[in-house]
């Protein structure tokens, strides 16, 4: 059986274009999609039905690259996005303490984000700039929000504000599109 890379490669067309895997995504960043300066350049093949047969897969990767932005939200469901953050708790003196971080959730998060939120209590590593291993225990914070402005600027404000308070080297914040619903 040939692969889908031996059957472009007979046609000719490379298979990597202007950072652009078309069989993994953006080189460096398998399944990763990018939009304006960063999109990919237009495919130069030489015979035209190479060129029409690439323009397809090309248009189909970009169509395929903007329905990941968000999935359909079902009736009754509104887009949203779901923050996790990450917030290790071991500090150059000790621990972050729990009514330390009681107070951070009440004087930090919850005046950005006073419709809800969920704190979970885990144990994690990472590998600091240092180079060393650091296990801590973990404060994870979910925000369902809108994908605006205030949002996004109310996000990066609780992790400079908690990087500043309890000299943390990083707060981990993972991003997704979501669907919600009360």
């Amino acid at each position: 059986m040939v692969s889908p890379e031996a059957v472009w490669q007979r046609l000719g067309v490379p298979l990597l274009m202007a950072g652009v895997d078309l069989f993994h995504g953006v080189a460096g960043r398998a399944g990763a999609c990018r939009s304006g300066a960063d999109a990919p350049a237009a495919i130069h093949v030489h015979s035209m039905p190479r060129r029409i047969y690439a323009a397809l897969v090309l248009s189909l990767s970009v169509a395929s690259c903007a329905s990941t932005q968000y999935s359909n939200c079902n009736r009754g469901e509104n887009r949203a996005v779901l923050d996790t953050l990450y917030f290790g708790t071991a500090k150059s003196q000790g621990v972050v303490a729990a009514d330390e971080w009681t107070r951070f959730l009440e004087e930090i998060v919850t005046p950005r984000f006073p419709r809800g939120l969920t704190v979970l209590q885990g144990l994690g590593q990472w590998r600091g700039t240092g180079g060393s291993i650091t296990r801590e225990s973990t404060y994870i914070l979910q925000l369902v929000h809108a994908d605006d402005t205030s949002s996004e600027k109310s996000v990066a404000e609780i992790v400079a504000a908690y990087k500043t308070a309890y000299q943390q080297e990083a707060v981990l914040r993972v991003r997704t599109n979501a669907c919600s619903s009360l």
